[in-house]
């Protein structure tokens, strides 16, 4: 399923100091290991990234957007260097309290800080609490004429 949102009209919204944007300097790689060990846990995700893949990613200009409740990394979304967001995840224990729908938001302020009108993503059918999620965020589905 693909998704879109116009930005034409968003804003930049506030989201709480637990969510924050990263970089090479910033990103506690030990702290994203153990969560992708917990995220592999309870999904075995064969196209799961590793913490070399985001040393790769984010030398190549793609940002992410972390989850930190008690400064440990409990959540992530990536935005690709191609402008498409990536990998939402919040740990099972933290879902349900609009965690998803505030990380949305700060990739969308992400998206507006540099200049894009629209932002166009992609969710698997099987991932229902995903398409609700973005959905509750301001996405729509793309209609194709």
């Amino acid at each position: 399923m693909r998704l879109e949102i116009d930005l034409m009209e968003y804003s930049i919204t506030t989201i709480p100091q637990y969510i924050t944007e990263v970089d090479m300097l910033t990103l506690n790689f030990q702290e994203l290991s153990n969560e992708i060990n917990e995220f592999n846990k309870e999904i075995e995700w064969k196209e799961m990234w590793t913490t070399e893949d985001a040393r790769d990613r984010l030398s190549n200009n793609w940002r992410l957007i972390v989850y930190r409740p008690g400064n440990i990394i409990k959540g992530w979304y990536w935005l690709d260097n191609t402008k498409e967001p990536r990998n939402l995840y919040v740990n099972k224990g933290y879902r349900g309290l609009g965690i998803g729908k505030e990380m949305h938001l700060a990739l969308l302020n992400v998206c507006k800080e540099v200049g894009m009108e629209r932002v166009e993503c992609s969710i698997d059918d099987w991932n229902v609490a995903s398409k609700e999620c973005i959905k509750k965020a301001g996405w729509s589905e793309v209609s194709y004429k």
